[in-house]
C-alpha cells in the first residue's frame, strides 16, 4: 500500500497537481483531504490528496520538497520548526502554519483486564503507538519521557496504523494503544 501511495504521489507531481499530505485513509486527516481536494479540483486548483502515515511523514516530505502542503499535529510542527537534534531533525525555519483546523486529543486505550489505571502502568506493557512516521508515535514518545518512565523496551512497542492497533488490542497482541486524533475522531 505504501509503495503504491508513493507512486501515486510521483504521478500527481508529474501531472502538476499541488500535493497535499494528509494521513491514513480511515482517519480524519485523510477524510478532510478528500473533501478539500474535491472542492479545490472542482474550482480549478489541482490538488492531490496524499495518504501518508501522518504528521511526521508529512513534515519530512514538506522539508524535502515532495509535498506542497500538509496537515501536521501542532506539537510535531513546533518540533520540526525548532529542530530535534536527538532525532536528527534540523530546524526548519521556513515551515509555516496557515490554519488550525481542529483540536486533537491524546487517547490511551486499553481493556479493563489489562490493569492499566495510570500512565506508569504502561511501562511494562505491549503498546501500539501508531505507525512509524505518525504524529501518534511522536506524541507517545514525548508522553513517555514527560511521565518520567524508564527506557522503552523496543520489543514491547508496535508501530501499527490506527485500524491495526485496534485489531491488535482486540486480539490480545497489545495491551495499550496510544492515539492522537482530531475531535471528533472516526
Amino acid at each position: 500500500k505504501r509503495s503504491l501511495a508513493r507512486i501515486d504521489l510521483t504521478e500527481a507531481e508529474s501531472e502538476q497537481y499541488h500535493t497535499f499530505g494528509t494521513g491514513w485513509p480511515t482517519g480524519a486527516y485523510h477524510k478532510f483531504g478528500e473533501a478539500f481536494s474535491a472542492y479545490a479540483n472542482k474550482h480549478g486548483f489541482k490538488v492531490f490528496n496524499y495518504a501518508s502515515e501522518g504528521s511526521l511523514e508529512n513534515g519530512y516530505r514538506l522539508n524535502a520538497g515532495s509535498l506542497d502542503f500538509a496537515l501536521l499535529q501542532s506539537d510535531v510542527a513546533q518540533v520540526l520548526y525548532k529542530g530535534w537534534i536527538e532525532e536528527g531533525q534540523l530546524p526548519s525555519p521556513d515551515l509555516r502554519a496557515i490554519a488550525s483546523l481542529w483540536p486533537e486529543a491524546v487517547h490511551i486505550i486499553t481493556l479493563e483486564k489489562n490493569a492499566v489505571k495510570k500512565i506508569s502502568d504502561i511501562e511494562h506493557k505491549r503498546v501500539a503507538v501508531g505507525s512509524l512516521q505518525s504524529g501518534s508515535r511522536f506524541t507517545a514518545a514525548r508522553l513517555w519521557l514527560a511521565a518520567g518512565l524508564g527506557h522503552l523496551n523496543q520489543d514491547d512497542i508496535k508501530y501499527l496504523s490506527r485500524g491495526d492497533s485496534i485489531e491488535a488490542l482486540e486480539k490480545g497482541e497489545v495491551d495499550v494503544i496510544v492515539l492522537v486524533g482530531a475531535i471528533p475522531d472516526p
